[in-house]
C-alpha cells in the first residue's frame, strides 16, 4: 500500500487533478528565472476556465486530458530560450509547447512568443463497485509510470513561491 500511495502522490505532481494555475506560473517563472531569461509578457487567454473543476475545459475529440493555455513572451539568448523550452517539458506538472514564435531583439538577443499548454485530468465521477476486486497494474501503466518518474519536481516554498487573487469560483 505504501508504494502505491507514492506512485499515486507522484502522478498528481505530474498531473493534477484540477487546474493548479498557480502551480504552472510558478514553474514558468522558476525555469524563466534559472535559464536568465526575462519574462515580458504573460497571459492566461482562457482565464474564464481556471475557477473550478465545474467550468467547461477545452478538449478537441483527439484529446483525452483537459488543458489551459498560458502565453509567455521570454527575452534572452536563443540558446538559454531552447533550454527553457526543453525544461517546460520534462518538468511536473505536465506541460507542453504548442506555438513558438523566435525573433532577434537585438545582438545576442532574442524574443520568443510561447503559448504552453498545460495539463490535468479531473478525478472520475464514480469509482466503481466496491465488492469489485482491484484490477491489476499493467506493464503498460508501469513503462507510463516511469516515464512520469522521469520528471523534474520543483519544490515550493514561501519566499520563492506567489499568491494570486482568489475569487469567486465562476469568473
Amino acid at each position: 500500500q505504501p508504494e502505491l500511495s507514492e506512485k499515486v502522490d507522484l502522478v498528481l505532481k505530474v498531473l493534477p487533478s484540477e487546474k493548479d494555475v498557480p502551480r504552472n506560473l510558478f514553474v514558468l517563472k522558476r525555469l524563466a528565472l534559472d535559464n536568465e531569461l526575462m519574462v515580458n509578457e504573460l497571459s492566461i487567454p482562457e482565464v474564464g476556465e481556471i475557477a473550478s473543476s465545474s467550468a467547461e475545459t477545452k478538449k478537441t475529440k483527439d484529446e483525452i486530458l483537459s488543458s489551459l493555455s498560458v502565453k509567455l513572451t521570454l527575452v534572452g539568448s536563443r540558446e538559454k530560450i531552447i533550454n527553457f523550452l526543453q525544461q517546460v517539458e520534462s518538468t511536473a506538472p505536465l506541460m507542453r509547447v504548442s506555438s513558438l514564435a523566435i525573433s532577434q531583439k537585438g545582438e545576442g538577443l532574442d524574443e520568443a512568443m510561447i503559448e504552453v499548454r498545460t495539463y490535468f485530468l479531473f478525478f472520475p465521477k464514480t469509482i466503481g463497485k466496491l465488492e469489485q476486486p482491484i484490477i491489476p497494474v499493467t506493464s503498460q501503466e508501469e513503462k507510463a509510470f516511469g516515464e512520469l518518474a522521469s520528471f523534474k519536481l520543483l519544490e515550493t516554498n514561501e519566499s520563492t513561491s506567489f499568491v494570486l487573487p482568489v475569487g469567486k469560483a465562476d469568473l
